[in-house]
């Protein structure tokens, strides 16, 4: 098979043009010192800023929380000591160190959280000790790649200006910031995400055409992006859509997304396998699946979260592990699509509430440095917690308002897509499938903050030429 797959159209005269530029100097245009002082800045600005952040907000996921980063941090550390990826009921303690399942004793193989985060931890637990501050420096230094990253995808779409506000827009953004505190997925999650929207931008939405191993990386990508969060299982989906968008051609889009595919399998079967030996069991996602849904689906559903219904352990309680979480997980899929499907106009209120409830504010990575045992008291967490809520909705009114702005400023009609299918695949998954809360549109916002920097771009550029113009009347 040939290297590369066969496009429909040959470059424009302008996107000719503009490759040719860097290439006149010798090197890639992003080598040369004035295209790398941005992103460079970029960088070093929201490393110092995170940095600085976990040098003084530290807190221990052992120390009576009850939430996801007890499991992350937990599991990190018993790959790293060679007892691989299990249920041990003995670390869900609350506040004041009472067990929370007392009567429990069974330690066996899990598959209830995605894997890929705690292998990362697991990996820098092994070579510093189980050093939890070395897992929140990883953390810093995905924060500041992901800010990085967003600088390069708002050059490339919005120019120059467009960029390098991007990038300092989530350099500074603090829900984002917040995160690199906590052993959570959010920030290693979010750094797959813009990567791959990355790679998608200049492999496959150019004029040149994608080789088959870039795809295939891309479809590798996306699959440990998946094992992190469970809820890309299906962007190749969004991914059709921006091959379309970009080629107009669905045999085109069809066999990139096949090639996609494979690449996705080949980051999926070592835990398909591993599942498959230590469960007894095929699971490609999570069995923590079922207990999502039936929060999302049930009679006591409000739309968010529902702690009450998603650990419905006495039911259970009589199968050993990993049985107990196999079949917990099949009934409660059960559960709740019998559920959905027998109140439909619920479900309708629900898709709503979900909605509304996925977006509503920005203060989840406050409120997450809070969890069980508060960092900050209680008048300092409110002031941040306002801080970021009004980063947040400033940056939303900036994305919806200059809406003219970033159309008229993308380099290609198939540019937008890059930024709108995702939050429209996130909107309609949340508000059809899981519950909402704040905690999981935190992928989105480095494409809010894309689409926010365009206008304010745009209009820095206006003042810049007017001056000019007044200078050069000036001198004249």
């Amino acid at each position: 098979m040939s290297a590369k797959i066969m496009t429909e159209h040959e470059p424009s005269a302008g996107a000719l043009q503009q490759e040719a530029a860097p290439a006149a100097s010798g090197a890639p245009g992003w080598l040369t010192p004035r295209r790398l002082a941005w992103p460079l800045a970029v960088f070093a600005v929201a490393l110092t800023v995170r940095l600085l952040l976990v040098s003084y907000v530290n807190p221990d996921p052992a120390d009576g929380r009850y939430d996801d980063s007890v499991w992350y941090d937990y599991n990190a550390r018993s790959i790293a000591a060679g007892k691989g990826y299990v249920w041990d009921p003995a670390i869900w303690v609350t506040a004041d160190g009472s067990p929370v399942y007392a009567d429990d004793t069974d330690v066996g193989p899990s598959a209830m959280w995605p894997p890929a985060y705690p292998a990362l931890l697991a990996g820098i637990y092994k070579v510093t000790g189980d050093s939890l501050i070395a897992g929140k420096i990883a953390n810093a230094l995905l924060g500041a790649a992901t800010a990085l990253l967003v600088c390069l995808i708002g050059r490339r779409m919005f120019g120059e200006t467009a960029g390098a506000i991007a990038g300092f827009g989530v350099t500074f953004l603090p829900s984002h910031i917040f995160f690199t505190a906590v052993t959570m997925s959010e920030i290693f999650f979010t750094f797959l995400f813009v990567l791959l929207l990355y790679l998608a931008l200049v492999w496959t939405m150019s004029e040149q055409r994608p080789r088959l191993w870039q795809l295939g990386a891309i479809g590798f990508l996306t699959g440990m992006a998946a094992l992190t969060r469970g809820e890309l299982m299906l962007f190749p989906v969004v991914l059709f859509a921006l091959f379309m968008a970009a080629r107009r051609s669905w045999l085109t889009a069809v066999q990139w997304t096949a090639v996609v595919a494979v690449g996705m399998s080949f980051a999926l079967l070592p835990w398909i396998v591993r599942n498959r030996i230590q469960m007894d069991a095929w699971i490609p996602g999570t069995t923590g699946m079922g207990r999502v849904l039936w929060q999302a689906h049930n009679p006591d559903a409000d739309g968010g979260d529902s702690l009450d219904v998603l650990i419905p352990e006495q039911e259970f309680s009589d199968l050993p592990r990993p049985e107990r979480e196999i079949v917990q997980n099949r009934e409660l899929r059960e559960d709740a699509v019998s559920w959905a499907l027998d109140h439909p106009w619920k479900e309708v209120e629900l898709f709503f509430r979900r909605i509304y409830r996925l977006y509503r504010n920005d203060n989840a990575g406050v409120a997450w440095v809070q969890s069980n045992k508060p960092w900050f008291e209680r008048d300092g967490a409110d002031r941040l917690m306002a801080l970021s809520n009004g980063y947040y909705f400033a940056i939303l009114g900036l994305a919806i308002a200059g809406a003219p702005a970033w159309l008229a400023m993308r380099r290609h009609r198939s540019d937008t897509m890059l930024l709108l299918a995702p939050i429209a695949y996130y909107t309609l998954l949340f508000g059809v499938f899981f519950i909402g809360t704040t905690r999981y549109h935190q992928p989105l916002l480095p494409l809010f903050v894309l689409l926010a920097a365009a206008p304010v771009a745009l209009l820095l550029d206006i003042i810049r030429t007017s001056w000019r113009g007044a200078a050069a009347q000036m001198e004249g």
